[in-house]
């Protein structure tokens, strides 16, 4: 986070920001499970949550998330919000991102091909105010289902070191997505349960 430093002058709120920001600075993507990733790639789309899958927040019957009210698909964008925004409020987002559990799985989305289906988190601002669940300033929702075929890459997280507040230690690896993807996934995490 050395390099952002000199682009944000106040130094005290480094230390509210999680570590893994420096990963995921610049980068527009989606956060799911082992069981997720695995329905995407059978179903070839990231779709809108319908609880077959754990979600990475505690959804329950009456919540009233935008995602779930408006039946879009959960995106974080911390590659066109500057760096001095997203950082404001991490106890915001860093659950939500990337504390999903021991593993968790970064789908790195190329937006380009999404611009005409993209909800931004200012509309969802105009119409709710804040009466309604989203991370300020980094969620963004798409209105339909995302193929596979706009994926860059796909990384899988191992949360070594976690503290009531942010993960302190973790360690990620890119994943070739073709027909090896789950026995890569298998591979890993072998690496870290030997014990």
């Amino acid at each position: 986070m050395s390099n952002l430093k000199k682009y944000i002058a106040k130094d005290s709120i480094w230390d509210r920001v999680p570590p893994i920001f420096n990963f995921i600075n610049g980068k527009f993507f989606h956060v799911t499970s082992e069981n997720g990733l695995k329905g995407i790639i059978d179903s070839g789309f990231i779709k809108p949550f319908d609880g077959t899958f754990k979600a990475s927040w505690n959804v329950a019957p009456s919540s009233t998330t935008y995602a779930l009210t408006k039946n879009y698909v959960c995106l974080f964008d911390f590659k066109s919000c500057p760096p001095n925004r997203s950082i404001g409020y991490p106890e915001q987002w860093h659950n939500l991102v990337l504390r999903f559990s021991l593993f968790n799985f970064i789908i790195e989305i190329d937006e380009s091909f999404l611009k005409n289906d993209l909800v931004s988190n200012s509309s969802a601002i105009e119409e709710y105010g804040y009466s309604i669940k989203f991370v300020p300033r980094v969620e963004i929702w798409s209105k339909k289902p995302i193929p596979i075929s706009t994926f860059k890459s796909i990384f899988v997280m191992y949360n070594s070191e976690m503290s009531e507040n942010h993960i302190k230690a973790y360690n990620i690896k890119e994943l070739s997505v073709d027909e090896e993807l789950f026995s890569y996934i298998e591979a890993y995490k072998k690496i870290y349960f030997r014990k």
